[in-house]
């Protein structure tokens, strides 16, 4: 250990305390790795412990991080076999110390090296229960860096957010970007509420999202600039790609089971919010994939209740997505244009659901009778 890495050593044992636990989930990513936790490494908050968990990686990270962890006692090493990078941050959040946690993935860096200490003094502050900032996004192959969209720029801002206001206002929450890595979660009410990621292989950090906004007392937004966040790698843990949609199917079940109990306008914010997230990664599938889950997003769809979500955006749903995303899978000449009328026709008179449901009867039928 260099003379540096003592002096960080002393410096913790003196203060008895670890401010921030940084929980890395890492498969496969020798090529990023070095970056991101020298990035971490370089944060002027020095009282911070790194949790590095390899899911099973086949290549040279996990050599990569003992060579690593020598250098800066912070470090520490834990191995999963391959259980998804939900599975992996939860054991990082059982291992960690600190007074907040907070998620990096293998292939990101921070935007300065004051961001940890930054949101750490402000949550600390106001005993946050969580807090979130914004985040740039940079293209894996074009290096071409671009900003997040999300909501703190349009209504939240510098708000500190509490249960009523969140009741009161849930879509500025809900939209003010759902992803873990972008923000501090204290860890002891995270420990007291049983939140955690889910197990899924993909999108299994947007429950803990919503998780954390149905539990939390006190929520801090600020305009931050937190991760530079890797998009369109390919080799890393944190690409999924539209193949896992029956994945984003369970994750809209699980949301659904954690906000069944709230009052109807919160649960209608997150349950659109979730249908909207479902049609995004169905379009993102090839011709040959939307023809596989077609029937599937159809049973999706019969699931909903009409009366939780509101008729006016489903109406939305059932001409922008529902007929130009399935109606259209179906060859013309296997679903004629009198058969769309009637579709039309019943969504009209007998509603969503049951228009849907007719619309799997024709699939099947056709599917049945294929030649």
């Amino acid at each position: 250990m260099d003379g540096e890495g003592n002096q960080i050593l002393e410096m913790v044992n003196r203060m008895g305390e670890i401010k921030v636990s940084i929980i890395i989930p890492i498969y496969n990513a020798e090529k990023t790795l070095r970056r991101c936790i020298g990035s971490v490494c370089s944060q002027t908050l020095k009282e911070i412990e790194i949790i590095c968990v390899d899911d099973g990686s086949s290549d040279g990270s996990m050599d990569l991080l003992v060579e690593l962890a020598k250098t800066d006692c912070r470090i520490n090493v834990l191995r999963e076999d391959y259980q998804y990078a939900g599975v992996a941050r939860n054991r990082g959040i059982d291992a960690a110390k600190g007074r907040y946690v907070t998620f990096i993935d293998a292939d990101d860096v921070y935007c300065s090296e004051k961001v940890l200490k930054s949101l750490y003094n402000k949550a600390n502050t106001k005993d946050a229960d969580m807090i979130k900032g914004r985040f740039h996004y940079i293209d894996y192959n074009t290096k071409k860096v671009f900003a997040d969209d999300f909501s703190c720029n349009s209504g939240i801002g510098m708000l500190l957010g509490r249960k009523p206001e969140f009741r009161k206002h849930p879509d500025r929450f809900i939209h003010a970007a759902d992803v873990p890595w972008n923000g501090l979660y204290r860890r002891e009410f995270l420990l007291e509420n049983k939140i955690e990621f889910n197990r899924l292989i993909c999108v299994n950090d947007h429950s803990f999202y919503i998780h954390c906004l149905l539990k939390a007392e006190h929520i801090i937004f600020v305009k931050t600039q937190t991760v530079l966040y890797t998009i369109n790698q390919t080799e890393s843990l944190v690409s999924q790609k539209p193949k896992h949609f029956t994945a984003q199917l369970q994750s809209f079940e699980i949301v659904d089971e954690l906000c069944r109990n709230e009052l109807i306008e919160v649960r209608r914010a997150i349950m659109r919010q979730e249908i909207i997230g479902v049609f995004s990664l169905y379009g993102k599938l090839d011709s040959i994939s939307q023809e596989k889950y077609q029937i599937q997003l159809a049973e999706f769809l019969c699931k909903i209740d009409e009366d939780m979500v509101g008729k006016d955006f489903l109406d939305y749903f059932e001409w922008a997505e529902l007929y130009s995303k399935l109606r259209y899978n179906v060859p013309v000449k296997r679903l004629r244009y009198s058969a769309v009328k009637r579709l039309k026709y019943c969504i009209r008179e007998h509603g969503f659901a049951y228009a849907c449901r007719l619309f799997i009867e024709k699939l099947n039928f056709f599917q049945t009778h294929e030649k």
